[in-house]
């Protein structure tokens, strides 16, 4: 049955995550053979990607399986894209597309394809803009989109919007400024990437100031980047690194607020609850708090909501 036309469909973009152990491999040559995660030409960046998801591989399996053997990023962002549908009400379809899982953006923008859409909203779930991330995805949607007759519009980020703010930082607890310390913490990045143009630190920044203005008075911040891959410079302060160093200037409660992340994932679920966790104790920090990915809170959907009800191409 075809779609009505008066429908108008939204298509969030996220960049997905392996279901199962099994799907480990196939998702790291994905992601690593993706131009803009890996930036060498085509006859280097192939036999590399492969070889590097290779030997991944066991290492990336066995962090999975600490945290349940599977990534929550699909069936995380499908719920969103559920709750969104819902706060949109009858007029809009929302459907959940994925750079390197499926089901993939090609994939669905050819089922909304054959309901007779011809127009779409594009949604990156990342607030703040990467090459890497919403760049990734938007480049593949734009290749579907093109081959299959479509016309869409994006909007692209949203790193200090009201709402996101308030869903970023919605639980935080009640902090004591003595010995109290709160990191911001977002995604490493190449620094290369940055010195071409890339806005994502710029973004974090603007995102760490927003959502700082609503911890208590006196509490200090700071921004920290983790999950560095591969070598060269990535992006600084180093977690762990910063970590350490409020360790040995006395800090006793940290907390963590990942604001690099829609959904709970491999990054937050290993990253930050085991590792940053294990380096918080060994640093001497006695209280260690990460608060939870915005996910479907409903301040965060009903941001969203009204980025799809503007629909302007950002």
């Amino acid at each position: 049955m075809r779609q009505r036309e008066d429908r108008i469909a939204v298509v969030l973009l996220n960049l997905g995550g392996p279901r199962s152990l099994e799907e480990v491999p196939r998702f790291l040559k994905s992601m690593l053979g993706d131009p803009e995660v890996v930036d060498l030409p085509w006859p280097l960046r192939f036999p590399i990607s492969h070889l590097v998801a290779a030997l991944r591989t066991k290492k990336a399996r066995a962090r999975y399986e600490r945290i349940g053997g599977k990534s929550p990023v699909v069936p995380s962002t499908i719920r969103m894209a559920a709750a969104l549908e819902e706060a949109l009400g009858q007029k809009y379809t929302v459907r959940a597309a994925f750079r390197h899982s499926e089901p993939s953006i090609r994939q669905v923008l050819t089922k909304l394809a054959d309901t007779g859409v011809r127009e779409l909203f594009a949604l990156p779930v990342f607030p703040q803009f990467a090459g890497s991330t919403t760049g990734s995805c938007l480049g593949e949607l734009r290749k579907a989109a093109r081959a299959l007759g479509l016309e869409f519009i994006s909007f692209q980020s949203y790193p200090d919007t009201p709402k996101y703010i308030e869903a970023l930082t919605a639980d935080l607890p009640e902090l004591n400024p003595d010995g109290t310390h709160v990191i911001f913490c977002a995604h490493g990045l190449p620094e290369r990437h940055i010195v071409k143009g890339d806005p994502y630190v710029a973004h974090v920044t603007r995102t760490a100031q927003a959502a700082a203005a609503r911890l208590p008075s006196g509490v200090p911040w700071s921004v920290a980047y983790q999950s560095r891959l591969g070598p060269g410079r990535w992006t600084e302060p180093e977690l762990t690194n910063e970590i350490d160093r409020l360790g040995r200037q006395g800090t006793q409660t940290l907390c963590v607020v990942p604001v690099s992340f829609a959904n709970e994932n491999l990054e937050t679920l290993y990253d930050l609850d085991i590792v940053a966790a294990e380096s918080a104790k060994r640093a001497g920090i006695s209280r260690f708090i990460r608060l939870p990915a915005v996910g479907e809170h409903p301040a965060f959907i009903d941001e969203l909501a009204g980025f799809v009800r503007g629909r302007k191409d950002e």
